[in-house]
């Protein structure tokens, strides 16, 4: 695979040239197209994270409160 810049500035994954239009082409943009989705299917908890809006610094710590056993 070979990163190609595009005139928007964005990127492109091609083969490369000697592999063009060979047997296997799509074996090979199917594996590249499975990676992304493994990829972007790891990083969901990251990417879907929704902001915590509160006023109690507890609820902002990334540690659970403790439990309090009373008896």
């Amino acid at each position: 695979m070979v990163r190609v810049s595009r005139a928007s500035g964005k990127d492109s994954f091609e083969l490369t040239p000697e592999k063009q239009n060979k047997l296997h082409d799509d074996r090979a943009y199917c594996c590249a197209e499975f990676a992304y989705a493994l990829m972007t299917a790891r990083r969901s908890h990251i990417t879907e994270r929704k902001p915590i809006h509160t006023n109690s610094l507890i609820d902002r710590m990334s540690f659970r409160k403790p439990q309090i056993i009373r008896r």
